[in-house]
């Protein structure tokens, strides 16, 4: 008798720990699907962003070509806003992914470029209209870029280099 319910109690245990077992393995399931999902989303989102990105600095560099056409900066000027309007998507990117400020990813930038100090940059930035000063005060990717529209526009009458680009496409 005794022997019987011990029996009893054990087989009652096992199928406690089979169900338990068997709702931890459908939420592991559930939980990698909705990890896989999220994976995917992020890959998504970093695709378009890199589009994006590339994007921006293509506008960015063909506004400064128009620029440099008509003559309207210095040489010195133009190495900087060379650099900074072609590393557009580097800083972005590397903002988002490594969770970095923008003087970080500039200062990695830096390092391969043929002079140019975080310092040159800086003093450039404080000789510029308030807006763009503001802009990059935020350190942010969405400084930089806001900073980087105004920097390529500043030179340049919009739609004077909005023409020049429709006539060159």
């Amino acid at each position: 008798m005794i022997a019987a319910t011990m029996i009893g109690v054990l087989v009652l245990l096992l199928a406690y720990f089979v169900l338990r077992c068997q709702n931890l393995q459908r939420e592991a399931n559930k939980h990698r699907n909705l990890a896989r999902a999220s994976d995917a989303q992020g890959r998504y989102a970093m695709q378009t962003l890199v589009a994006a990105s590339s994007e921006l600095e293509k506008i960015f560099q063909s506004r400064l070509e128009a620029a440099r056409k008509k003559g309207v900066m210095a040489s010195f000027e133009a190495d900087i806003l060379t650099f900074l309007l072609s590393h557009v998507q580097h800083v972005v990117l590397h903002c988002c992914e490594k969770r970095c400020t923008v003087k970080e990813a500039l200062q990695k930038g830096l390092a391969k470029s043929n002079g140019l100090t975080l310092k040159d940059l800086s003093d450039y930035i404080a000789k510029q209209p308030s807006d763009i000063r503001v802009a990059w005060s935020r350190n942010t990717p969405d400084g930089f870029l806001n900073a980087c529209q105004r920097l390529s526009l500043h030179k340049l009458n919009v739609q004077a280099a909005d023409a020049e680009l429709a006539d060159v496409s």
